[in-house]
């Protein structure tokens, strides 16, 4: 077999197992029913408890386990992070997801600088010590003040060929003070007094020199990590380690330089003997996904600050190398220093500061890859503090992680980890499963019951509740059967309690013909019914006459109907009713019984017409345009129109000097169809034209120059008085003063009638002034007094202020042309101004509403409200009477004399669904504006159709529909397209002809090779039967035909 073949099918094979699901009963528990197959289901109920198939348990929805993964619990111990401990069930194949909310806070700093003492770094070490006070300030004022400082140190493995051993022989050129190497120092562990890390600087670090290159960057770094005690890391402080180098480092492997073989044993160790100085010749180099996994687990952030090497004697670059390492790693830093370490301070705040402002979880141990993802993909940048940053974390356990369980561990540089205990092992809770109880007893008192199954104690009890003894005897004793748990088991072809009856099927289809019971395979006929297989009635034959007449009625009372007739179809009398004489439905019905059976919406006697409702008009979205004729589901068109739908006009279109539509359209069901440019019913609008008014419509209206051929002006404006339509003239009324005789509203500017104005008297009592006439804009006049300079004072007297007149004790006088003395009290000390009684309002107390119904010349509506303003005039004399004006106070947006103006544009003003057509309303129910989304086409119990606003169809118990009804034109059968049928006559007799001439050629070609070949033979010595062509041989030499002298001259010509 083809091993490709054979694989393919191997994996079809593994994909439809677990499509279908596993076999479930196989699972006999209900922990490894529920963990080890995601298809499956434990059922509790009783007499069916087990491991069931979900997709095809009958088991009762509260008595069937069947759990999704879940977040079983979780908590925090972190003030920064939660959760911090998650205890999550995963069921195969069900993905599962949790937030993990990181909030930034204020948290403790352990920075441990991690030195490379080799001699090259030797400027770099003394220049870390004259920085060392500026670091500490720096870092506590800039980045965190509870910060604690630590150091330590790396050279290399004491062993040649990598470095010289510790005891140290004369030949070192560099005699005994390089013969010190070490893989780990831990010189101070992370403490809150600076002086103890000013004074490890100054008298713990020493450099000592080496033989190769490399150095034990990767031991110093993962010793750093793990060895908390040394390094002083504090369980709630954010962990920084700063590994300062030179050089490139010796990776896992390397030790076999050395003759060391053991493999990293990935713990904090001490060298043999315990001196302090690492694991030293015990084991080889961790490799760079051990230190990787070391600084996840400790939550340590890695900064490299590295130089660009000395002297081209490192292996790499190593800026590249270490840039390398941290995005394999994917976190971490790598910082250019100077070749004196100088900048170091920098590298530790720039590296705090984007640790600190960046939100991530990376996975520090997930070995069965259950963690699929974690989202947002790279986390958060610039996070701010007191800002909740949530981390979704999504889990998946699929086949083969079966009864597994799994400590993962997440970590947040800087903020914390989140250790999930992860499991596929699902702890059933089966302390309230019931099993089958048989007297009174689960499981019949003959086992135990665990989560609904029994467990039969003994081999003698079976069954689902141990209720079958295996030795109990069958009374009666079975006839034809074994007895098993004390009941008959029949063999094949017999039934009943003891097996006693005969199962072979009875006679009339194994029923009796429906006509009786069949006991032990004999008919028990019911009455009215008789003969062995009960088809033989007792009563006459159906119909009117017997077999309606269509037939020969039988002894058993049943019809035997004549040629051309049959029987209708069950349950209807067997009577011979029925013709058989075939009939033609068109294609749309059946033919039952000579007679066609239309099918739904078609009628007649061959179901040819459709009797649905014809074609509705997309336009205007009624039936055959409205109005006109529908037969049989097509419209017959009115004289004037025309089309499947009678929508379209036979009418001319429209014509101007250039001829129909302007010589710019064409003419289709007597509308025009304008061309690029042009508009209007007669495309007589040219859209290259301005409309009037500067700017165009005078900024009132829009110009349509492809329908209105001009303005189409705004609510609130109107074409101007000289008929310029330019959407000039305001349409807002003016004052109710400015009216006839007193003046005339135009465009909303009033023009007054200053003749009429003039003609008026002067009636205001000014005492020694003068009574004059004042004009407003809105011809609104009034009457004031212009007062002369008094002689003893020459500032002129203010106009209306004139001295007033007194009555004999001294009281001013309000005169009744200045206040309406029914509705005053008195004047005031200033002349002429009325003190009105309570309620009434005006400067000369006239309009009293307590006294008057609100009289507004139209109802306000849209919440309007009708209000009194003071005072009326005589319309002729224009001077003031008593009484109200009243009018309509509007509620925004509505505006005009009966508040019944809206402007359209103000989406706060309502708006009717304006559609006339069923397709119209579909296209206004799709705008963007909000108050036409709500219109639909709505069909009402009576049948008729609008579009209105869906509420109002609801409430009129009427219908929306999706779409508009457009009722199918049925396409004509074969036999009913004539050309088809013509043309299929046409084809038939020219293949006919073909045919007989073909068979007339024949014969003629027989006829003729039969008398050559009479001919010939007649000429030669031979018969027919020794003609050499007929002969086994026709080689050329063999056959005489062909012979060198044979006469192909007399011979041949004769027959060719």
């Amino acid at each position: 077999m083809n091993w490709t073949l054979a694989a393919v099918l191997v994996v079809l094979a593994f994909a439809a197992q677990t499509s279908e699901g596993a076999d479930c009963t196989s699972y006999t528990s209900c922990s490894a029913c529920i963990s080890s197959a995601d298809q499956c289901g434990w059922c509790f109920t009783p007499g069916s408890a087990g491991c069931q198939a979900a997709s095809t348990s009958t088991c009762a929805a509260p008595d069937f386990l069947n759990p999704m993964s879940e977040v079983q619990s979780q908590s925090t111990t972190s003030s920064v992070m939660t959760p911090t401990d998650v205890k999550v069930f995963l069921r195969l194949n069900d993905p599962l997801s949790f937030v993990v909310t990181v909030t930034p806070g204020p948290i403790p700093l352990d920075l441990v600088l991690v030195e490379d003492l080799s001699g090259s770094m030797s400027d770099d070490v003394n220049t870390l010590r004259a920085l060392a006070r500026d670091m500490v300030t720096r870092v506590r004022t800039e980045i965190q003040a509870d910060t604690n400082f630590g150091i330590a140190g790396f050279i290399d493995k004491p062993a040649e060929p990598i470095a010289w051993n510790r005891d140290c022989n004369t030949e070192s050129p560099l005699a005994n003070q390089d013969c010190w190497n070490y893989e780990y120092m831990g010189w101070l562990a992370a403490a809150s007094d600076e002086n103890l890390f000013f004074d490890a600087l100054e008298n713990s670090l020493e450099n000592h020199g080496n033989k190769d290159w490399p150095e034990s960057m990767s031991e110093g770094a993962f010793h750093a990590a793990v060895c908390t005690a040394r390094s002083g890391w504090r369980s709630n402080s954010r962990h920084i380690m700063l590994i300062s180098t030179d050089a490139d480092f010796h990776i896992a492997g390397d030790s076999e330089l050395i003759g060391v073989y053991n493999p990293h044993s990935r713990l904090c160790e001490d060298a043999v003997g315990g001196d302090g100085y690492g694991p030293g010749m015990a084991e080889d180099y961790p490799s760079a996904s051990l230190i990787r996994d070391a600084l996840l687990r400790q939550n340590v952030v890695p900064i490299f600050a590295v130089t660009a090497g000395d002297g081209g004697n490192s292996r790499f670059d190593n800026i590249q190398l270490y840039q390398d390492i941290v995005n394999e790693w994917g976190f971490g830093f790598v910082y250019t220093l100077e070749s004196d370490s100088s900048n170091i301070i920098d590298a530790i705040v720039t590296a705090y500061t984007v640790t600190a402002e960046t939100v991530t979880l990376i996975e520090a141990a997930d070995t069965r890859d259950w963690v699929k993802s974690i989202t947002p993909t790279g986390g958060y940048q610039n996070a701010l503090l007191g800002v909740a940053y949530p981390l979704t974390v999504n889990m998946l356990a699929s086949h083969g992680d079966e009864n597994v369980v799994e400590q993962i561990l997440l970590t947040s540089f800087g903020f914390g980890s989140v250790n999930i205990n992860a499991t596929t092992v699902y702890d059933c809770d089966c302390s309230a499963a019931l099993c089958l109880e048989t007297g009174g007893q689960q499981c019949n008192g003959q086992g135990t019951c665990e989560c609904g199954v029994c467990t039969c104690a003994s081999t003698n009890f079976t069954g689902p509740g141990c209720e079958c003894d295996v030795n109990a005897p069958c009374d009666p004793p079975c006839v034809n059967g074994e007895c098993v748990c004390g009941q008959c088991v029949c063999s094949d072809g017999w039934k009943g309690d003891t097996c006693e009856c005969d199962s072979k099927p009875c006679q009339g289809g194994g029923n009796c013909n429906g006509h009786g019971v069949c006991e032990c395979g004999v008919c028990n006929c019911t009455t009215g019914w008789t003969q062995s297989d009960c088809s033989c009635t007792l009563s006459p034959c159906p119909g009117t006459p017997a077999c309606s007449g269509n037939g020969l009625c039988t002894p058993c009372g049943t019809c035997e109907c004549q040629a051309g007739w049959t029987h209708p179809p069950p349950p209807a009398p067997q009577d011979c009713s029925c013709s058989t004489i075939p009939c033609f439905c068109s294609g749309h019905g059946n033919c039952e019984c000579g007679s066609c059976v239309c099918e739904a919406n078609w009628i007649g006697s061959d179901c040819s017409c459709n009797n649905v409702s014809c074609p509705i008009d997309p336009v205007t979205g009624t039936e055959c345009g409205g109005g006109q004729e529908c037969v049989c589901g097509e419209c017959v068109c009115a004289e004037g129109f025309t089309g499947p739908f009678c929508n379209c006009s036979t009418n001319l279109c429209p014509t101007t000097g250039n001829g129909a539509c302007n010589g710019h359209g064409s003419c289709e069901c007597g509308e025009c169809t304008c061309e690029s440019g042009f508009g209007g019913i007669a495309c007589q609008c040219d859209a290259s034209l301005p409309c009037p008014g500067s700017p165009q419509c005078s900024g009132h209206g829009v110009c349509d120059r492809t329908d209105q051929c001009g303005c189409v002006c705004d609510n609130g404006w109107t074409t101007a008085p000289d008929g310029t339509e330019d959407c000039s003239c305001s349409t807002t009324p003016c004052a109710t003063s400015c009216q006839p005789p007193f003046g005339n509203c135009e465009c909303n500017k009033c023009t007054c009638n200053t003749t009429y104005i003039d003609s008026l008297p002067c009636t205001v009592d000014c005492g020694a002034g003068e009574c004059v006439k004042v004009v407003d804009k809105d011809c609104g006049m009034t009457m004031q007094c212009s007062c002369p300079n008094d002689p003893a004072n020459p500032v002129p007297v203010t106009p209306g202020e004139c001295p007033c007149m007194q009555d004999a004790e001294g009281k001013d006088l309000c005169g009744a042309a200045n206040c309406f003395e029914a509705n005053s009290v008195n004047c005031t000390a200033r002349c002429g101004v009325c003190e009105c009684k309570p309620g009434v309002i005006g400067d000369s107390c006239l309009c009293d509403p307590g006294t008057e119904a609100p009289a507004c010349d139209s109802p306000c509506l849209n919440g309007g409200s009708c209000v009194p303003s003071a005072g009326k005039r005589d319309p002729v004399t224009g001077a003031l009477i008593a009484g109200c004006v009243w009018s309509c106070q509007c509620v925004p947006p509505f505006s005009g004399p009966s508040c019944a103006d809206c402007d359209v544009t103000n989406l706060d003003c309502p708006l009717a669904c304006r559609a006339q057509t069923c397709g119209d309303c579909f296209l206004d129910s799709g705008s963007t504006d909000p108050r036409l989304q709500e219109c639909g086409w709505c069909v009402s119990d009576s049948g008729n159709s609008s579009c209105i606003k869906r509420a109002e169809c609801s409430a009129s118990n009427g219908v929306v529909v999706d779409a508009c009804p457009v009722a199918p034109t049925p396409a004509p059968t074969l036999l009913e397209n004539k050309s088809v049928f013509y043309g299929g006559i046409a084809a038939a007799a020219v293949l006919i002809l073909a045919i007989l001439a073909m068979i007339i050629y024949k014969i003629f070609i027989w006829k003729r090779d039969k008398q050559l070949w009479a001919k010939f033979n007649a000429q030669q010595d031979w018969g027919l039967d020794a003609n050499p062509l007929y002969k086994d041989a026709f080689d050329q030499h063999e056959n005489p035909i062909y012979a060198e002298n044979a006469d192909v001259d007399d011979r041949g010509a004769a027959f060719f």
